[in-house]
Protein backbone atom coordinates (compact mmCIF):
# COMPACT_ATOMS: atom_id res chain seq x y z
CA UNK A 1 0.00 0.00 0.00
CA UNK A 2 1.71 3.36 -1.20
CA UNK A 3 0.84 6.41 0.80
CA UNK A 4 1.28 9.88 -0.80
CA UNK A 5 2.61 12.63 0.71
CA UNK A 6 1.06 14.88 2.75
CA UNK A 7 0.26 18.76 1.96
CA UNK A 8 2.55 21.06 3.47
CA UNK A 9 1.24 23.04 6.33
CA UNK A 10 0.71 26.88 6.60
CA UNK A 11 2.36 28.68 9.46
CA UNK A 12 0.00 29.45 11.95
CA UNK A 13 0.75 33.42 11.24
CA UNK A 14 0.48 33.45 7.51
CA UNK A 15 -3.19 34.88 5.96
CA UNK A 16 -4.75 33.68 3.28
CA UNK A 17 -7.14 35.69 0.66
CA UNK A 18 -9.70 33.98 -1.25
CA UNK A 19 -11.67 35.27 -3.81
CA UNK A 20 -14.68 33.93 -5.73
CA UNK A 21 -14.28 34.29 -9.20
CA UNK A 22 -17.64 34.95 -11.25
CA UNK A 23 -18.44 31.80 -13.06
CA UNK A 24 -19.00 34.05 -15.90
CA UNK A 25 -15.71 35.49 -16.07
CA UNK A 26 -12.32 34.05 -16.88
CA UNK A 27 -9.07 34.89 -14.96
CA UNK A 28 -7.99 37.11 -17.29
CA UNK A 29 -11.18 38.94 -17.32
CA UNK A 30 -10.55 39.65 -13.34
CA UNK A 31 -7.60 40.58 -13.65
CA UNK A 32 -8.40 43.28 -15.72
CA UNK A 33 -11.22 44.15 -14.10
CA UNK A 34 -8.87 44.35 -10.68
CA UNK A 35 -6.29 46.33 -12.45
CA UNK A 36 -8.95 49.16 -13.84
CA UNK A 37 -10.17 49.41 -10.52
CA UNK A 38 -6.63 50.29 -9.04
CA UNK A 39 -6.08 52.57 -11.92
CA UNK A 40 -9.31 54.37 -11.12
CA UNK A 41 -8.20 54.32 -7.25
CA UNK A 42 -4.83 55.80 -8.56
CA UNK A 43 -6.25 58.52 -10.56
CA UNK A 44 -8.74 59.47 -7.60
CA UNK A 45 -5.53 60.33 -5.26
CA UNK A 46 -3.75 61.96 -7.72
CA UNK A 47 -6.99 64.13 -8.15
CA UNK A 48 -7.41 64.68 -4.23
CA UNK A 49 -4.04 65.66 -4.63
CA UNK A 50 -3.84 68.28 -7.07
CA UNK A 51 -7.21 69.93 -5.69
CA UNK A 52 -5.69 70.13 -2.36
CA UNK A 53 -2.29 72.02 -4.10
CA UNK A 54 -5.28 74.58 -5.58
CA UNK A 55 -6.53 75.16 -2.24
CA UNK A 56 -3.01 75.55 -0.85
CA UNK A 57 -1.57 78.03 -3.31
CA UNK A 58 -4.95 79.96 -3.04
CA UNK A 59 -4.16 80.30 0.50
CA UNK A 60 -0.60 81.80 -0.31
CA UNK A 61 1.43 78.53 0.63
CA UNK A 62 4.22 77.18 -1.04
CA UNK A 63 5.67 73.92 -1.40
CA UNK A 64 8.31 73.46 1.23
CA UNK A 65 6.67 75.43 4.13
CA UNK A 66 6.24 73.94 7.27
CA UNK A 67 4.29 77.27 8.78
CA UNK A 68 3.03 80.37 7.84
CA UNK A 69 5.83 82.38 7.62
CA UNK A 70 3.49 85.64 9.03
CA UNK A 71 3.77 83.53 12.51
CA UNK A 72 1.38 80.37 13.91
CA UNK A 73 1.76 76.45 14.89
CA UNK A 74 3.12 74.15 11.85
CA UNK A 75 1.27 73.01 9.21
CA UNK A 76 -0.55 69.72 10.10
CA UNK A 77 -0.14 68.19 6.87
CA UNK A 78 2.46 68.52 3.81
CA UNK A 79 1.91 71.47 1.16
CA UNK A 80 -0.72 69.64 -1.30
CA UNK A 81 -1.48 66.16 0.91
CA UNK A 82 -4.87 65.90 1.11
CA UNK A 83 -6.52 65.12 4.70
CA UNK A 84 -7.14 61.16 5.42
CA UNK A 85 -11.01 61.86 5.39
CA UNK A 86 -10.97 63.35 1.78
CA UNK A 87 -12.91 61.93 -0.47
CA UNK A 88 -13.18 61.46 -4.45
CA UNK A 89 -16.43 60.00 -6.24
CA UNK A 90 -15.79 57.25 -8.87
CA UNK A 91 -18.81 57.23 -10.53
CA UNK A 92 -18.48 61.53 -11.32
CA UNK A 93 -14.91 63.01 -9.91
CA UNK A 94 -15.83 66.57 -10.92
CA UNK A 95 -18.76 66.20 -8.37
CA UNK A 96 -18.12 67.73 -4.95
CA UNK A 97 -20.20 67.15 -1.77
CA UNK A 98 -22.36 69.34 -0.55
CA UNK A 99 -24.40 70.76 2.05
CA UNK A 100 -28.20 71.54 0.66
CA UNK A 101 -30.35 73.68 2.52
CA UNK A 102 -33.40 70.31 2.85
CA UNK A 103 -31.09 67.28 2.65
CA UNK A 104 -28.48 67.41 4.36
CA UNK A 105 -24.93 66.66 2.78
CA UNK A 106 -25.38 65.37 -0.96
CA UNK A 107 -22.83 64.69 -3.85
CA UNK A 108 -23.68 66.76 -6.64
CA UNK A 109 -23.34 70.30 -8.52
CA UNK A 110 -24.30 73.88 -8.06
CA UNK A 111 -26.11 75.51 -10.54
CA UNK A 112 -26.74 79.09 -11.16
CA UNK A 113 -29.13 80.94 -12.33
CA UNK A 114 -29.83 85.05 -13.28
CA UNK A 115 -33.98 85.86 -13.85
CA UNK A 116 -34.85 89.26 -15.41
CA UNK A 117 -36.66 91.68 -13.46
CA UNK A 118 -39.79 91.70 -15.90
CA UNK A 119 -40.61 88.80 -16.89
CA UNK A 120 -39.12 86.10 -14.91
CA UNK A 121 -37.33 84.59 -17.74
CA UNK A 122 -33.52 83.29 -16.75
CA UNK A 123 -30.79 85.21 -18.63
CA UNK A 124 -28.23 83.34 -17.88
CA UNK A 125 -26.99 80.10 -16.41
CA UNK A 126 -23.78 78.51 -15.23
CA UNK A 127 -23.01 75.15 -13.16
CA UNK A 128 -20.07 74.77 -11.12
CA UNK A 129 -18.64 72.32 -8.52
CA UNK A 130 -18.05 74.69 -5.96
CA UNK A 131 -20.41 74.91 -2.64
CA UNK A 132 -20.39 78.57 -1.87
CA UNK A 133 -22.54 80.89 -4.00
CA UNK A 134 -19.88 83.98 -3.27
CA UNK A 135 -17.36 83.28 -6.21
CA UNK A 136 -20.58 83.29 -9.05
CA UNK A 137 -21.72 86.88 -8.16
CA UNK A 138 -19.37 89.04 -10.09
CA UNK A 139 -19.10 86.41 -12.92
CA UNK A 140 -22.34 85.99 -13.57
CA UNK A 141 -23.14 89.46 -13.61
CA UNK A 142 -20.21 90.30 -16.34
CA UNK A 143 -21.58 87.11 -18.31
CA UNK A 144 -25.18 88.82 -18.17
CA UNK A 145 -23.98 92.50 -19.22
CA UNK A 146 -21.79 91.22 -21.67
CA UNK A 147 -24.64 89.20 -23.58
CA UNK A 148 -27.26 91.72 -23.51
CA UNK A 149 -25.18 94.41 -23.95
CA UNK A 150 -26.54 96.06 -21.53
CA UNK A 151 -25.68 97.38 -18.01
CA UNK A 152 -27.44 96.12 -15.33
CA UNK A 153 -29.19 98.84 -12.97
CA UNK A 154 -30.15 96.62 -10.20
CA UNK A 155 -28.89 92.95 -8.71
CA UNK A 156 -30.58 91.12 -5.83
CA UNK A 157 -29.11 88.58 -3.99
CA UNK A 158 -29.43 86.53 -1.16
CA UNK A 159 -27.03 85.99 1.68
CA UNK A 160 -24.76 83.37 -0.25
CA UNK A 161 -23.54 85.89 -2.44
CA UNK A 162 -22.71 88.61 0.25
CA UNK A 163 -18.92 89.59 0.81
CA UNK A 164 -16.96 92.82 1.06
CA UNK A 165 -15.23 92.44 -1.71
CA UNK A 166 -18.85 91.56 -4.09
CA UNK A 167 -20.85 94.76 -2.55
CA UNK A 168 -17.53 96.60 -2.62
CA UNK A 169 -17.39 95.39 -6.96
CA UNK A 170 -21.21 96.09 -7.46
CA UNK A 171 -20.35 99.79 -6.35
CA UNK A 172 -17.63 100.30 -8.47
CA UNK A 173 -19.30 99.08 -11.47
CA UNK A 174 -22.20 101.54 -10.91
CA UNK A 175 -24.76 98.89 -10.38
CA UNK A 176 -27.54 99.40 -7.29
CA UNK A 177 -26.95 95.82 -5.41
CA UNK A 178 -29.74 94.47 -2.68
CA UNK A 179 -27.70 91.43 -1.00
CA UNK A 180 -28.70 90.27 2.34
CA UNK A 181 -25.83 90.34 4.67
CA UNK A 182 -27.88 87.45 6.95
CA UNK A 183 -30.32 84.71 6.92
CA UNK A 184 -33.58 86.05 7.19
CA UNK A 185 -34.00 84.94 10.70
CA UNK A 186 -34.89 88.10 11.89
CA UNK A 187 -31.51 88.71 14.01
CA UNK A 188 -29.39 91.02 14.44
CA UNK A 189 -26.69 91.09 12.50
CA UNK A 190 -22.97 92.51 14.18
CA UNK A 191 -20.83 93.64 11.90
CA UNK A 192 -17.56 96.20 12.33
CA UNK A 193 -17.63 99.26 10.14
CA UNK A 194 -13.96 99.73 9.88
CA UNK A 195 -13.13 96.12 8.65
CA UNK A 196 -16.43 95.59 6.63
CA UNK A 197 -17.92 99.21 5.69
CA UNK A 198 -19.41 98.28 2.50
CA UNK A 199 -20.90 95.40 3.94
CA UNK A 200 -22.23 97.80 7.02
CA UNK A 201 -23.82 100.14 4.40
CA UNK A 202 -25.72 97.50 3.05
CA UNK A 203 -27.16 96.49 6.24
CA UNK A 204 -28.74 100.11 6.99
CA UNK A 205 -29.51 99.88 3.30
CA UNK A 206 -31.84 96.77 3.52
CA UNK A 207 -33.45 98.05 7.36
CA UNK A 208 -34.84 101.08 5.06
CA UNK A 209 -38.54 100.68 3.64
CA UNK A 210 -37.66 101.31 0.42
CA UNK A 211 -34.64 98.45 0.93
CA UNK A 212 -36.65 95.96 2.91
CA UNK A 213 -39.40 96.54 -0.44
CA UNK A 214 -36.84 95.61 -3.20
CA UNK A 215 -35.36 93.02 -1.24
CA UNK A 216 -38.32 91.73 -1.28
CA UNK A 217 -38.83 91.16 -4.91
CA UNK A 218 -36.15 88.33 -5.04
CA UNK A 219 -38.90 86.57 -3.52
CA UNK A 220 -41.40 86.63 -7.08
CA UNK A 221 -38.27 87.05 -8.98
CA UNK A 222 -35.61 84.88 -8.63
CA UNK A 223 -37.42 82.25 -6.64
CA UNK A 224 -40.26 81.42 -8.76
CA UNK A 225 -38.26 80.18 -11.74
CA UNK A 226 -36.35 78.21 -9.59
CA UNK A 227 -39.46 76.91 -8.01
CA UNK A 228 -40.79 76.01 -11.34
CA UNK A 229 -37.98 73.48 -12.65
CA UNK A 230 -39.14 71.10 -9.80
CA UNK A 231 -43.01 71.96 -9.88
CA UNK A 232 -43.39 72.61 -13.28
CA UNK A 233 -40.78 70.36 -15.41
CA UNK A 234 -40.63 68.14 -12.66
CA UNK A 235 -36.53 68.00 -13.26
CA UNK A 236 -35.10 66.57 -9.66
CA UNK A 237 -31.37 66.01 -10.48
CA UNK A 238 -29.44 65.72 -13.28
CA UNK A 239 -29.37 62.78 -15.91
CA UNK A 240 -25.77 63.03 -16.88
CA UNK A 241 -21.67 63.38 -15.63
CA UNK A 242 -19.48 65.13 -15.83
CA UNK A 243 -19.21 69.45 -15.31
CA UNK A 244 -19.40 70.33 -19.36
CA UNK A 245 -22.17 67.82 -20.07
CA UNK A 246 -24.62 68.74 -16.72
CA UNK A 247 -24.26 72.38 -17.90
CA UNK A 248 -25.41 71.51 -21.11
CA UNK A 249 -28.13 69.52 -19.19
CA UNK A 250 -29.00 72.59 -17.40
CA UNK A 251 -28.96 75.02 -20.27
CA UNK A 252 -31.89 72.94 -21.37
CA UNK A 253 -33.80 73.13 -18.47
CA UNK A 254 -33.77 76.57 -18.17
CA UNK A 255 -34.53 76.90 -21.80
CA UNK A 256 -37.77 74.98 -21.22
CA UNK A 257 -38.89 76.78 -18.60
CA UNK A 258 -38.28 80.19 -20.56
CA UNK A 259 -40.44 78.34 -23.61
CA UNK A 260 -42.87 77.21 -21.14
CA UNK A 261 -42.84 80.70 -19.80
CA UNK A 262 -43.34 82.56 -23.07
CA UNK A 263 -46.31 80.10 -24.10
CA UNK A 264 -47.89 80.60 -21.07
CA UNK A 265 -47.72 84.72 -21.18
CA UNK A 266 -49.33 84.52 -25.02
CA UNK A 267 -52.01 82.45 -23.58
CA UNK A 268 -52.73 85.12 -21.03
CA UNK A 269 -52.17 87.96 -23.52
CA UNK A 270 -55.04 86.31 -26.03
CA UNK A 271 -57.16 85.44 -23.75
Amino acid sequence: MESSPSSPELPTNTTGLFVEVPADSSVEEEIARRRKKLANIRKAKSNLKARQRERDEAKGRKPGQKRNPKGGPAYKRPFGEPEAKAQSNFTDPESRIMLTSQDGFQQGYNAQTVADGRNQFIVETRVTNQATDQDQLLSMVTATQDTYDQQLAIVIADAGYCSEANITALNARGIDGYIAVGRESGKVVSINPETRPATDRMWDKLRTKEGRAVYRERKWLSEAPNGWTKSVLGFRQFSVRGLKKVAGEWDLVCLSLNLRRLFAMQVANVT
